[in-house]
């Protein structure tokens, strides 16, 4: 009976000490967590006030340099991490940022994250932009500077494609176009870099099969290109021949097939080489042949016209005293004759033997008195 009940007290004692520890530990808990609560809430404000005073300083700093400098958007517009994020609502538009984010393959260690123009998926990609961004462009009526953005996507490409190392008839159309808009920029680097490249590797190592519908423009750029080294690069001897580098010109010509060589534009370029190579020029065979030429084509010879206009004035000054006006402007290849007129005022003077007569009186839109006859003592 005494065990009995010395061991119900010894559990009821064990019974409400455990309660009471159970007990304490709830309590504990519940203050733990509120103290947590209490720590997180404080902390949780403290980190958003710091990071917002942070924030509002770096953007009130960012808005200070937007007012201060122009150019904050051209030279931090990758910065922000959320930039193709909140591009992509923009349609085509973000298509277009992505091409005009491409970099030059020769500024690589620049450029990183731009498109890999070696890729011929991406290249492809690339020059379907370029044509959609030319389709934009009135090519009739051309303003300085318009193609420039031109001319640097396709120069970007071009980098991209000589590094590839391919050739093939993509490549050729690429160097092909960029050589036409170059001209229609009248931007002779970028020219010379697409004619030479085109010329001396992509048509040099490209199989060519004559006679076939495939398609083929050989005639056409190696034209351009004669054309540039007839034209474009000073003479060496202008007393025996206007051509600029005539070595490297008749090697060219010389090598090409009679394929080629029976080509219209390859009769052409014989008869301009036939032309330059006789000191002075036959002034009235060369602007018969000047007419009938291709705007492309006048645009790379126009680069000789101060030469062959100041030899073609002094042999019509020696052998003529007048001459009708409307002659001299179709020889002097001059539209009209306020042009002309100046032109002779300006360039009479350095003939040699030129001497000081009263040269607007003998200038007439009827005729021109190219020297008056010396006066009997």
């Amino acid at each position: 009976m005494n065990n009995n009940f010395s061991n119900n007290s010894y559990n009821n004692s064990n019974n409400k000490s455990f309660n009471n520890t159970n007990n304490r530990n709830r309590n504990n808990t519940r203050n733990n967590n509120k103290n947590n609560k209490k720590s997180n809430t404080s902390n949780n404000k403290s980190y958003i006030k710091t990071y917002n005073r942070s924030f509002n300083s770096s953007e009130s700093n960012v808005n200070n340099y937007k007012k201060n400098n122009d150019s904050f958007k051209k030279s931090n517009v990758n910065n922000d991490p959320l930039a193709s994020w909140k591009k992509k609502s923009n349609g085509d538009n973000d298509n277009n940022k992505r091409w005009e984010r491409v970099g030059y393959i020769s500024r690589e260690s620049i450029n990183t994250k731009s498109e890999d123009l070696r890729q011929p998926e991406i290249q492809k990609q690339f020059y379907k932009y370029i044509l959609e961004e030319i389709d934009k462009i009135d090519l009739i009526q051309i303003k300085e500077h318009t193609l420039d953005p031109v001319l640097a996507s396709l120069r970007k490409l071009r980098e991209g494609i000589v590094s590839a190392g391919q050739i093939n008839e993509f490549n050729i159309e690429v160097f092909e176009l960029s050589s036409r808009m170059s001209l229609k920029a009248k931007n002779f680097e970028e020219l010379w870099k697409s004619l030479s490249y085109l010329i001396t590797t992509l048509y040099k190592n490209y199989e060519y099969r004559n006679n076939t519908t495939q398609n083929d423009n050989r005639a056409e750029y190696i034209k351009y290109y004669l054309l540039y080294l007839i034209c474009r690069i000073p003479p060496v001897n202008v007393n025996k021949s206007l051509i600029g580098n005539p070595q490297e010109v008749l090697t060219i010509y010389n090598s090409l097939s009679s394929y080629l060589k029976n080509k219209k534009e390859m009769t052409f370029i014989y008869n301009l080489i036939t032309l330059f190579n006789i000191a002075p020029i036959n002034y009235f065979r060369f602007s018969e042949l000047y007419k009938k030429t291709s705007d492309n084509d006048k645009i790379i010879m126009q680069c000789r016209l101060p030469r062959i206009r100041q030899q073609t004035l002094s042999v019509l000054t020696k052998a003529y005293f007048t001459l009708p006006t409307k002659d001299i402007q179709e020889w002097l290849i001059i539209n009209d004759y306020d042009s002309l007129k100046n032109y002779l005022l300006e360039n009479w003077k350095q003939l040699p033997n030129a001497s000081n007569e009263n040269y607007e009186e003998r200038i007439t839109e009827e005729q021109v008195t190219l020297r008056v006859p010396k006066k009997r003592k």
